[in-house]
């Protein structure tokens, strides 16, 4: 029943198994790729996944998700090799009020 943020969605790979399987009520994705937008929209479709349960922003995850206000239960941080880029972000887009930044 939880709200997630995937700062990095690309074509779904965490988002998908969130949505299909974890029980999450809705996910916000962020993705400036446009492929990777397209595909991400396709694997969501063909997963039976409603539009109601999710939103893709289209963007640098570094304005867009802080822009979504304080909505995320749980965020994926799922770049690689590192996450760090998205550490700010995250805390600007979690519901927690403990968690704040600068």
């Amino acid at each position: 029943g939880e709200t997630v943020v995937d700062l990095y969605a690309g074509v779904g790979y965490f988002a998908l198994p969130l949505l299909c399987r974890a029980g999450v009520a809705f996910a916000h994705c962020c993705e400036w790729a446009p492929a990777a937008v397209a595909a991400l929209r396709r694997n969501l479709a063909a997963n039976g996944v409603a539009e109601s349960r999710y939103a893709i922003h289209v963007g640098d995850s570094s304005a867009v998700a802080p822009a979504l206000g304080r909505v995320a239960d749980r965020v994926s941080l799922g770049l690689t090799p590192s996450s760090r880029r998205g550490w700010r972000p995250c805390t600007r887009c979690t519901s927690f009020p403990s968690c704040s930044s600068p």
